[in-house]
Order: structure tokens, then C-alpha cells, then sequence
């Protein structure tokens, strides 16, 4: 067996452009957050697991009552990806600032124009809100929290209605869920 190649095209850490790894065997791909202890990571999803409708949801920490910075990123997989972005009207104390500190608040509804590795960067600075994220075109979304380790979201396409998974926890779990629809959210 041949040695795995791993090409990085068009990488522009400083303009916020997207990073595409591509390789010439399959690879599992984890984007790290290094610190003094040797970091955290997320695992990547490959290209063929990206979709074009994304439901991001968030809350504030209830155990200090302060509120949740977010960084969300969009990057397009193809030129000329549409992509709309609609805040929950449900949270009237949402606010998204976009790059060019043009302020979106709940209840509204805006497009933005991306080429294939481009990336969309949202600041969120509230308690509560839910963002829904369409493409023409799939498209990753990946958010940073106060902790500053990045997770990708998972499409929509990709959730399920049965999970296994093992408690790591030594005194208690917490566990989101998110429902496509309100009636689910129960």
C-alpha cells in the first residue's frame, strides 16, 4: 500500500478562507485546538457528508447566567453558493453582527453570495437563538464557543431518531436536543 498523500488547496488563515483536504486514501480528518495540555479536537465531516440545510441552536450557560459568545463560519463547497441565513424569531434578544458590522436581529431573513472555499463569519452575542442555514449548494458550518474548541454542525440530512452513546461524565449527563420542527422540541 502506497503512502497517503494530503493536498491543502487555498489556504488564507488571515482572510478567513475555507482549507480543502483532499487525499489519496480515506483519512479521518480532526481539526485540533492545541493548548498546554496537548489540546482538544473535532472530527471533520468528509465532503460527502455536508448538506445545504443546517439548524444551529444554542443557550446560555445557566449555571452563571452569562451569556455565550459564538463564532459561526459558513464556507462554501462550490462558486456562487447561495446562502440564507433566517434567525429564530422566537428570541427578540438575538443579535448576529456580519462581517461588515451590519447588525441582524431574531425574525430576520439574509442572503450572501460565496465561492467554493469562501467563508461567511457571524458574531453572536446572546443568551438564546437558533440560526437556520440553507445553501444552494452544500455547504460546512462549524461554530466556536467561549471554549474556544471549533465543532462543525451536522446537516440536517444527517440527524436520526435513535442514539446510543456512553456516559463519560462522573456525575451527571446533559444532553441537547434539537428538533427540526417545534413539536419535536418537546
Amino acid at each position: 500500500m502506497g503512502k497517503t498523500e494530503i493536498k491543502l488547496a487555498n489556504v488564507w488563515l488571515l482572510s478567513n478562507s475555507g482549507i480543502e483536504v483532499i487525499a489519496t486514501a480515506p483519512i479521518a480528518l480532526h481539526l485540533m485546538e492545541p493548548d498546554e495540555c496537548g489540546g482538544q479536537s473535532t472530527q471533520i465531516l468528509p465532503t460527502s457528508g455536508l448538506d445545504t440545510h443546517y439548524i444551529l441552536q444554542s443557550w446560555g450557560n445557566c449555571s452563571t447566567n452569562t451569556n455565550l459568545t459564538t463564532t459561526v463560519s459558513i464556507t462554501a463547497s462550490k462558486n456562487q453558493t447561495e446562502v440564507t441565513i433566517c434567525l429564530s424569531a422566537e428570541n427578540n434578544m438575538a443579535k448576529l453582527i456580519w462581517v461588515d458590522n451590519v447588525t441582524y436581529t431574531a425574525g430576520e431573513t439574509f442572503h450572501a453570495m460565496l465561492d467554493s472555499l469562501q467563508n461567511l463569519v457571524l458574531d453572536c452575542q446572546c443568551e438564546v437563538f437558533r440560526i437556520d442555514i440553507n445553501g444552494s449548494a452544500p455547504v460546512a458550518v462549524f461554530y466556536v464557543q467561549n471554549d474556544g474548541l471549533p465543532r462543525q454542525v451536522l446537516p440536517v440530512i444527517r440527524w436520526g431518531k435513535h442514539y446510543i452513546l456512553c456516559s463519560m461524565s462522573q456525575t451527571s449527563d446533559t444532553l441537547q436536543i434539537t428538533g427540526l420542527y417545534v413539536e419535536n422540541a418537546h
